[in-house]
């Protein structure tokens, strides 16, 4: 009896624990997506995006 339920649980842990870290991941990237779809129509961008308009006037600064 006890071998069939540590059999039963270790079958649930590799069902369950790849489904939920796929899950995480699959938020994560979607906040980013919606986040990234937000800010870019709002005129921002991330940091680690420059924005376009800025380089240019910089740019133009410069020469």
């Amino acid at each position: 009896m006890e071998s069939f339920l540590i059999a039963v649980g270790l079958a649930l842990l590799l069902i369950v624990v790849p489904v939920f870290a796929y899950w995480i991941v699959a938020e994560y990237r979607l906040g980013r997506r919606l986040a990234d779809y937000y800010f870019n129509n709002r005129g921002r961008t991330f940091p680690d995006k420059p924005n376009p308009l800025e380089t240019r006037s910089m740019a133009r600064k410069e020469h």
